[in-house]
């Protein structure tokens, strides 16, 4: 059975051999079908900071027509699929899970030398925000007092989806009714809620719902050390975004018996260069009407301003496909060209080919406190 330390090592080598890999979902998930050597091109685009974090895109060879988009095949309306890429190894696979998704508008191209399919793949987000699904029909109430964890669970049943939802404990209630009118989607229902909670809602690469706090990386090792030593490494931009530079973030909640609720984080870190000792102060103003206490706007507050001090540094890395990186997790840069020391970055995008050949793209931000 092939280990971590094999796949890094193969990784490494002059030559290896990168394998990708489809498992075809009923609407249970569960596997009906499979597609491993077929697959001749595509990419793989993952953004942290969005609720439809995955998207994809695929061309594989269809020779055989065995891929013939119907009601009853596997590249059809809301069928999903899951995703895999790696490396083979001494004639065994090793291979990590990317994503699950929707097909999305498959298309059969004939040509005298080749016969393929290509079709994109939808994060499970799509099926709730009116790209795929999820438009409401008739208004849809949360009442007052209800449970933030009973109510995210009542709008994930009622857009049909039967995979059990990952929901962090809260005893945190809805300060006041909520209601969507048709036309409004149960994706903006759950960005409201989790908004409020400053939290995060989206599909894991299980296509499982999540709705939980930000996951605090600070004392998190790093899952891939990148540096010009290092054979994976290909180069990077650093880019300092001064035009962006918030060191002050306002929360402007609901106004409850003539009192405005309001919430502040500023940067007062000594050791950033943008800290609000330093720079004179440059505020960010957010208004929310569903805040209702100073603990959430404070709270909401840090979260934005947290954003924001990332931001201030950028850095593109190229790199051959390293198949073990997700969004949101620590790598370390060393480029001394590019002024980065072994600096620790937050992995907040992935561009990965899927083909064998191309470079994989992050872009990251310099892990920073305030």
């Amino acid at each position: 059975m092939l280990t971590l330390a094999d796949y890094i090592q193969a990784l490494r080598s002059p030559i290896c051999e990168r394998i990708f890999k489809m498992e075809f979902l009923d609407e249970n998930m569960n596997v009906t079908g499979e597609n491993t050597a077929n697959v001749l091109n595509g990419s793989l685009n993952v953004e942290l900071n969005s609720n439809a974090r995955r998207t994809c895109s695929l061309t594989f060879d269809n020779t055989r027509g065995i891929y013939i988009p119907n009601e009853d095949s596997d590249l059809w309306i809301n069928k999903k699929f899951r995703l895999y890429t790696g490396l083979k190894i001494n004639g065994e696979e090793w291979l990590n899970l990317r994503g699950t998704f929707v097909v999305g508008n498959p298309s059969l191209s004939s040509a005298f030398s080749a016969k393929t399919v290509s079709l994109s793949g939808h994060d499970k987000w799509d099926l709730l925000n009116g790209t795929l699904g999820g438009t409401l029909e008739d208004t849809f109430i949360i009442p007052s007092g209800a449970s933030i964890a009973d109510a995210v669970a009542l709008v994930l049943t009622a857009t049909g989806d039967n995979v059990s939802p990952i929901i962090e404990y809260t005893d945190v209630t809805t300060p006041s009714t909520i209601a969507k009118t048709p036309g409004s989607t149960y994706a903006e229902m759950l960005i409201e809620l989790a908004e409020f909670m400053s939290w995060e809602v989206f599909y894991d690469i299980d296509g499982r719902l999540r709705f939980q706090p930000p996951l605090d990386y600070t004392t998190e090792s790093s899952v891939w050390d990148f540096s010009t030593g290092e054979t994976t490494y290909k180069g990077a931009t650093h880019l300092y975004e001064l035009d962006k530079i918030k060191n002050v973030v306002v929360v402007i909640g609901d106004n409850i018996n003539s009192l405005t609720i309001k919430g502040m984080a500023e940067d007062t870190n000594i050791f950033s260069p943008f800290n609000i000792y330093k720079i004179p102060r440059n505020p960010l103003i957010i208004t929310d009407n569903i805040i209702h206490t100073e603990l959430f706007a404070n709270q909401r507050a840090e979260y934005e301003l947290k954003k924001k001090i990332a931001l201030q540094e950028s850095i593109t890395v190229k790199s051959f496909p390293v198949d073990l990186i997700n969004e949101g997790e620590i790598v370390t840069v060393e480029d001394t060209s590019c002024d980065l020391n072994r600096d620790r970055c937050q992995v907040q995008s992935i561009s990965y080919p899927l083909r064998n050949e191309g470079e994989m793209t992050l872009n990251v931000w310099k892990e920073r406190t305030f």
